[in-house]
């Protein structure tokens, strides 16, 4: 049975979507959000590939999206305590990417951080094949960082939004490019 709408995310989607109002709005449909402070691509292929498949009630459609920058780094994480294996899983891709970190102090906190990867070789695609392969459908949301409103983005990230683009739209995934926005700016 189909229900309702999966938002998952981490601190982007906590402030950058309003989870009452869009449960408001949409009557009809459950909105669940699955909250994640500090994690990022690699907590939503393991949910994808690990958690999605057990559970009872199907969501209609799942919303999942990344920092381009912080995809770049599939290793990339918040804290010590989330270096652990999050689902005591064995999972060569995730064992592979995410042990490729190192732990570095950020100013906020302790962090994880390992080297880039192409879009290719990180979670991103991954993800996606998880979700799609469930047969529930999904939205991307790509956010725009701040580098882009400043104009200090990487050719690196934008590299990786290019490669994100081209492969959702040859695999018909619905995105929201908010990367390209020009109207985002800082306030």
């Amino acid at each position: 049975e189909e229900d309702g709408i999966y938002l998952l995310g981490n601190s982007m989607f906590k402030t950058g979507i309003d989870v009452q109002l869009l449960d408001n709005s949409l009557p009809n449909d459950l909105v669940g959000f699955e909250y994640h402070n500090g994690h990022y691509t690699n907590l939503w292929y393991l949910i994808a590939k690990s958690a999605l498949p057990d559970i009872q009630e199907v969501p209609s459609v799942v919303v999942w999206g990344y920092r381009p920058r912080y995809a770049l780094d599939p290793a990339f994480r918040q804290n010590r305590l989330n270096a652990t294996d999050l689902f005591a899983i064995d999972d060569p891709l995730y064992n592979s990417l995410s042990s490729s970190g190192e732990v570095t102090n950020g100013g906020a906190g302790d962090f994880i951080a390992g080297p880039f990867k192409s879009f290719n070789e990180g979670y991103i695609p991954r993800t996606a094949e998880a979700i799609a392969d469930l047969g529930i459908p999904q939205v991307v949301i790509i956010w725009r960082p701040v580098a882009a409103a400043t104009g200090e983005l990487s050719n690196a990230e934008i590299n990786f939004v290019s490669d994100s683009l081209e492969y959702f739209a040859e695999n018909a995934i619905p995105v929201l490019n908010l990367f390209d926005d020009e109207e985002i700016g800082i306030d």
